[in-house]
């Protein structure tokens, strides 16, 4: 059973996508340290957003009673899935750019790690086995 009317949850669903078109602004403004704030706001707003919309998956009568409401309940939640999407692609493709970047760290790391020695027969480097070469990462964004 839903807790909260059909309005509240236009306006749940309002604050969430506010939220993350922030987000992504954020995002594309190279500020991750800024989203912490907005994250835990929208986990919680998540939650009950979630809840509700199950309920409203059992009971469909408040849809019924309110066909204005619903519609625009429903237009909202189109846009709130499309800037989810959004979101995904945007934090797929900046770890994506972490990721190559955490990788050309870790291959310089080895490179600096082993010393050239000089040359051999067909001109190619020699180098010192050094072993491997490690580093911490901390994946917070």
């Amino acid at each position: 059973m839903m807790t909260l009317s059909l309005s509240d949850l236009v306006t749940l669903t309002k604050r969430l996508i506010d939220l993350l078109n922030r987000e992504l602004e954020m995002m594309s403004q190279r500020r991750p340290r800024d989203l912490q704030p907005l994250i835990e706001e929208k986990a919680k707003l998540a939650a009950i957003y979630q809840r509700e919309t199950q309920a409203l998956k059992q009971d469909r009568t408040p849809l019924v009673r309110e066909p204005g409401v619903a519609a625009e309940l429903k237009s909202l939640t189109l846009r709130f899935t499309e800037l989810l999407a959004e979101q995904g692609r945007k934090l797929k493709a900046l770890t994506q750019v972490t990721d190559g970047v955490i990788q050309a760290i870790g291959r310089e790391v080895v490179t600096r790690s082993q010393p050239v020695l000089g040359y051999g027969r067909n001109g190619t480097v020699r180098t010192a086995n050094a072993g491997g070469a490690s580093f911490a990462l901390n994946r917070t964004i």
